[in-house]
């Protein structure tokens, strides 16, 4: 993060940016929106600025007011904006001093629509249809577009004001409705879900697919809760732990309404506290600090409003609000280094760009009534893909060729095998897969690809004459695929009936299409879960359940070796691109490195288990990357006579993949994060960093490597490399 800090803009403002951290970014990071107090000798009001240079884009002025709550949309399209006071008509002949809420269009300033309730904690659901908000002693949802209201639900207790969050997908919407209860309620129709009993939690957050709902409170003890999303049940409970005698016990600090003294990274899986004891962050999973939670000199230090960066790999603290030295800090989510800090100006409000691009601050000036803000980079790319693809589902698994993609995603009880193609990412064809597809792969000439999963049949179709050309069966599930050269035409499975199996390209003379047979198949002790072939296809490596490597002749499917012993299970496979090297990932944390040829191994250490490995195009690069709780890729420089780590990327969410580019020394790493990583592996140096909607689950080049193609949400991307 090197470049993290870089000052990109500045400028002054007529105004004093609101201390109530009411500032709020488009979804690109193009524009920023903040809101003012406003007196009798100084209107407040809301105004836009440009993201890069700070420029005024557009300001509404309307007299006395208090803020009261800024949001936007996900697709950035519009600001709700509410406060209490105001000199603009009231809408419904409601009274300027009960409050109101506006929403306005972001490119122009004009109004949408707006109400006159007293309206605290406006939220957008994620796909911009709907907007919720505390009205008084009751919750309304209204169509974001129209304003029209969808429904109302009444609250037993209103102060604090309650959370009021959407779930990731828009169905649901979470209230706390009473004192000791949190409700859950279907988005759009407010039909009543399941009850969450819990008094203590103040902050909370759906997981990526919206089954569980993790919460964070501190009475009496700072506690995580994790609760099932269908039933309301306590899933699990964990308080924070800190080492070193630090009591991190404490009531939260009084905020806003904006940011509040904690916050969740679902992505990173962190959760971020400031208490009277002070500032630490901490691991969802066990409640363990990850770093020396920070203790302030004095009371007046201590943060009042805390937010993480979109990918979660830092997070911002801001001093309290009223004091004459507000601190602002961002520290590294994982070490607690401190990456930027501002002392010197009085600091109102920072805000991160959803994009992760930059972030703003702003505050008030030496002259009386006047602000500034101040924007700057957080040394990650804007992650804008060549094309996007919208699927029907999340994608899970995608490939590559040279001028086809494919992508499988779930669809009830049966899967979607989808093809695109490369340059546009126009539609080409969806199909259906009975079961749940667990292998994919692609020939490097986009010609074919092969499917298989729970339903024990490998399916080879047609890339370009869109046909299926035959099937394989097999005992169990197939549990991973690879093909081979070109010139060969070979396609190896792994299944959990127990046998490895070689298959040629082409249908066998006289099978039926139905069931082509193999040309050969290795039995196993025990289910085979990984397969790879060698580029020259001389040799095939087998990982079984019964902790051993296997490496098979490809003629005919002979163990050339005695087989190799590990301590974990084998996670993945991967053959060197030029020769013999084989690599297997164990959650032994170890790799063990094979010569195919001569049976001769070693091994490389690692602190955790290792869930990935992929060689460059030069054989003595490699990538590993291992899982919880260290999620980390090293990059070792591996020759005969010695393995050298020469680079470390830690990151604060599961890494999902990793992959090098087609010749060259380009290495790809997705994350939990909603984070795609590029490293140069030969430089050993990151080249930039994409910050994408969603977690990205898995990743590919085409041929050429001039295309990078991605699984994120319920979309497949494709990025220039």
């Amino acid at each position: 993060m090197s470049d993290f800090g870089t000052h990109v803009a500045g400028g002054s403002l007529p105004f004093v940016p609101d201390f109530s951290q009411l500032v709020t970014w488009g979804a690109a990071d193009e524009w920023i929106a903040g809101c003012w107090r406003g007196s009798a000798t100084r209107p407040g009001g809301l105004a836009a600025m440009d993201g890069g240079t700070a420029a005024p884009l557009w300001r509404i002025n309307d007299g006395v007011l208090t803020p009261s709550g800024l949001a936007v949309s996900g697709d950035g399209a519009r600001i709700v904006w509410s406060y209490t006071g105001g000199s603009s008509p009231v809408p419904d002949g409601g009274h300027p001093g009960a409050g109101r809420v506006r929403v306005i269009d972001a490119g122009t300033g004009d109004d949408l629509w707006s109400a006159a309730p007293r309206a605290l904690r406006p939220r957008f659901s994620p796909d911009g249809a709907l907007l919720a908000f505390q009205a008084g002693a009751a919750v309304q949802v209204h169509e974001a577009a129209s304003g029209a209201l969808r429904w109302r639900q009444e609250l037993r207790q209103t102060l604090p004001p309650p959370p009021i969050v959407f779930g990731r997908n828009a169905k649901l919407l979470l209230v706390r409705t009473d004192a000791d209860e949190v409700q859950l309620f279907a988005a759009m129709t407010g039909v009543p879900g399941a009850t969450l009993r819990d008094s203590a939690s103040v902050v909370f957050e759906f997981d990526d697919d919206d089954r569980r709902i993790l919460a964070f409170g501190a009475d009496p003890d700072p506690t995580i809760r994790v609760f099932d999303a269908d039933t309301g049940a306590v899933h699990a409970e964990r308080t924070l732990q800190v080492t070193g005698g630090h009591d991190f016990a404490g009531p939260l600090l009084p905020t806003g309404p904006g940011a509040g003294p904690a916050a969740i990274s679902v992505g990173a899986g962190l959760v971020a506290v400031a208490t009277r004891a002070g500032f630490g962050v901490f691991d969802l999973a066990d409640g363990r600090a990850r770093f020396r939670p920070v203790a302030f000199d004095r009371f007046a230090d201590l943060p009042r409003t805390v937010a993480f960066a979109p990918d979660g790999r830092t997070v911002c603290a801001l001093g309290p609000f009223g004091s004459g030295e507000r601190i602002a800090r961002i520290f590294d989510a994982t070490t607690g280094s401190v990456l930027w800090e501002d002392r010197t100006q009085v600091i109102g409000a920072v805000g991160f760009g959803p994009a992760g691009t930059r972030f703003a601050v702003a505050g008030s000036a030496e002259t009386p009534g006047s602000g500034f803000i101040d924007v700057y980079s957080t040394g990650n790319s804007p992650g804008e893909p060549r094309w996007e693809r919208p699927l029907q589902g999340r994608p899970s698994l995608v490939a590559a060729g040279s001028d086809t993609v494919a992508a499988v995603y779930a669809d009830q009880q049966t899967s979607r095998l989808t093809t695109l193609r490369v340059d546009s990412g126009e539609l080409l064809r969806e199909r259906t897969i009975p079961g749940v597809v667990s292998a994919l792969a692609v020939s490097r000439v986009s010609d074919f690809c092969a499917v298989g999963g729970s339903d024990a049949t490998l399916r080879v179709f047609g890339m370009r004459d869109d046909t299926e050309h035959w099937r394989g069966r097999h005992l169990g599930p197939i549990n991973d695929i690879a093909i081979g050269s070109e010139a060969d035409g070979v396609i190896v499975t792994a299944s959990s009936d127990k046998f490895a199996r070689l298959f040629l390209r082409a249908l066998a003379p006289g099978a039926d299409p139905n069931d082509n047979p193999p040309r050969w198949k290795s039995p196993h002790p025990m289910s085979v879960t990984r397969i790879a072939i060698s580029a020259d296809r001389q040799w095939i490596a087998t990982g079984c359940a019964d902790r051993h490597t296997r490496i098979l002749a490809a003629d005919d499917g002979d163990i050339v070796h005695p087989p190799f012993r590990h301590d974990g299970r084998v996670r993945a496979l991967a053959f060197s691109r030029t020769g013999s090297l084989l690599a297997t990932a164990n959650d032994d944390s170890t790799v063990t490195l094979i010569d195919a040829s001569t049976g001769v191994s070693r091994t490389l250490a690692h602190p955790t288990g290792v869930t990935a490995v992929a060689f460059g195009s030069d054989p003595t690069l490699i990538a590993t990357v291992t899982g919880t709780p260290e999620h980390t890729v090293r990059i070792w420089q591996v020759t005969a006579a010695s393995a050298t780590v020469t680079m470390t990327l830690a990151e604060p969410a599961p890494i999902n993949a990793a992959e090098f580019a087609p010749a060259a020394s380009t290495l790809a790493v997705g994350t939990d994060s909603q984070t795609v990583v590029m490293i140069d592996a030969a430089a050993a140096g990151e080249i930039r960093r994409m910050v994408l909607r969603d977690p990205v689950v898995d990743i590919g080049f085409d041929t050429a490597g001039t295309l990078l193609v991605l699984a994120a949400g319920t979309s497949v991307h494709g990025f220039n490399v």
